[in-house]
């Protein structure tokens, strides 16, 4: 998984890890990334040899959304469909 690479940098101050599973071509995790300035990475990630279902919610230390990517096909209108991120600040999607 290509997010393993991030667990050791300076910014990061604590991870916990709920869920890890791996067998043969299946990946799937759902962790937290706690940051230092006090706001939380939340990952779900699930990969197989055909698919990627993913989504990553940041939000700051009072748990008010900054942003969330994700693959959900549920706004066919973006560019990216179906990657987009959600802006906390705008409440609005983008590619």
């Amino acid at each position: 998984m290509e997010i393993l690479k991030w667990l050791n940098k300076p910014f990061i101050l604590d991870i916990e890890i709920q869920d890890f599973r791996q067998k043969a071509d299946i990946t799937y995790i759902n962790c937290s990334f706690f940051l230092k300035d006090g706001s939380v990475l939340y990952l779900k990630e699930y990969t197989d040899s055909l698919h990627r279902k993913y989504a990553f919610h940041w939000q700051d230390k009072k748990g008010k959304l900054i942003s969330r990517w994700d693959n959900s096909p549920h706004f066919q209108h973006i560019s990216s469909f179906p990657h987009h991120r959600h802006s906390g600040k705008e409440n609005q999607v983008h590619s």
